[in-house]
């Protein structure tokens, strides 16, 4: 047998991890000259080594890019798909912890690959290694990617809900509010509170959806209770419950503010077609009964009537005080004599501008009292 097939067989066994001994061993069994076996198995060492380095070298810049791929897949995965999916609903403080510590798992261990392919790196180390040191500091891409995740995830649902929102009527069937407190020293730091609500959607299929909630509104829901509800049309257990001025403002894009005189002159010159719409834009909850011929609003206590250059409005006492104070701060004038023994002036009050004419009375009994006013238009 020739020397190169020696050489070859002491690098098979070098591959097997075994020492010059060893190696000697077997060559000579295989009828290798103990003379050359010496130069046989240094030839091979130098052989092996330069073979290794490559395979080492190519093994380490793929892992590398395998890693940073495997990363990137999850970044994109948590960012462009798992917000869409409905497991992820009431959970998204738990999916994008779990995303982000995986995440960052990958980037630590791509990290670790990084450069591990050039030769000093290869000769002197050999295969990546884990750069376990860097794990002291995991927490800083976790809660980085922790909060793009979350802001990410709840982004999309809302985004979701509002281009496809159903607003149905439900009722609360359950709830439950835990209390997490510090490991050490047991000081309460948060409520993570819950409710269930119960719906029937537009297509008449009965649901039951887990809602969180802020603990201050937690106590003010109580079971059986009816609940104004969005949901999506394309996911019916993505919902928001129309129970705050916040929700209202970002899903119907009501300002949520009481009626002010400005509106009730903009509003007695627009057409009954339009004044639920433009109701609505003012505070949420206006609807037209037909039985009284007015748009009422339940939630704010007030109703409109519109009937041809005049609007009559009811809402709460304080109109008595705040409109006439607007009144005689905008221009107008107060074209009444007031009775001198009505000492809370509560009596009939009418303004006039060039172009409105306002009257402003309280009207029921003192613990039903509600404010009447009236305004014409020229």
């Amino acid at each position: 047998m020739d020397k190169n097939h020696f050489i070859s067989r002491a690098k098979e066994l070098m591959a097997e991890d075994l020492n010059d001994e060893s190696v000697t061993y077997y060559l000579k069994q295989e009828g290798a000259s103990p003379d050359s076996i010496p130069a046989i198995i240094e030839t091979a060492r130098l052989e092996f080594a330069d073979e290794q380095a490559k395979k080492i070298t190519k093994q380490n810049k793929l892992f590398y890019y395998v890693w940073v791929s495997l990363a990137l897949a999850v970044f994109v995965f948590m960012l462009f798909v798992l917000p869409y999916w409905q497991i992820v609903l009431n959970r998204v403080f738990i999916f994008s912890l779990g995303g982000s510590v995986i995440c960052s798992v990958l980037i630590l261990i791509a990290f670790s690959h990084y450069k591990t392919w050039n030769e000093n790196y290869v000769r002197r180390i050999g295969k990546a290694r884990i750069r376990y040191p860097f794990i002291a500091v995991l927490w800083i891409p976790v809660f980085i990617l922790h909060l793009i995740f979350s802001a990410r995830i709840s982004a999309s649902q809302e985004s979701e809900l509002k281009q496809t929102q159903v607003e149905v009527t439900g009722h609360v069937i359950g709830g439950s509010s835990t209390q997490v407190k510090k490991l050490i020293g047991g000081t309460p730091v948060t409520d993570l509170s819950t409710i269930v609500v119960e719906f029937e959607t537009k297509e008449g299929k009965k649901t039951i959806v887990s809602k969180t909630v802020d603990a201050s509104e937690f106590k003010d829901f109580y079971k059986g209770e009816e609940v104004h509800i969005i949901y999506s049309k394309t996911n019916p257990h993505n919902i928001d419950l129309l129970d705050n001025a916040n929700s209202v403002r970002n899903f119907k894009g009501s300002e949520e503010r009481d009626l002010e005189p400005a509106d009730l002159m903009r509003l007695v010159a627009a057409s009954p077609e339009n004044l639920d719409s433009e109701l609505n834009k003012i505070s949420y909850g206006w609807a037209y009964n037909s039985e009284k011929g007015a748009w009422i609003n339940n939630k704010r206590e007030c109703a409109i009537a519109l009937k041809g250059n005049e609007l009559n409005f009811v809402g709460k006492e304080d109109y008595n005080t705040t409109i006439p104070t607007y009144l005689t701060q905008n221009g107008f004038k107060l074209i009444n004599k007031e009775d001198p023994t009505d000492l809370f002036h509560t009596g009939k009050k009418i303004f006039e501008s060039k172009q409105f004419i306002f009257n402003v009375e309280v009207r029921g009994m003192p613990d039903s009292a509600h404010a009447v006013i009236a305004v014409m238009k020229k």
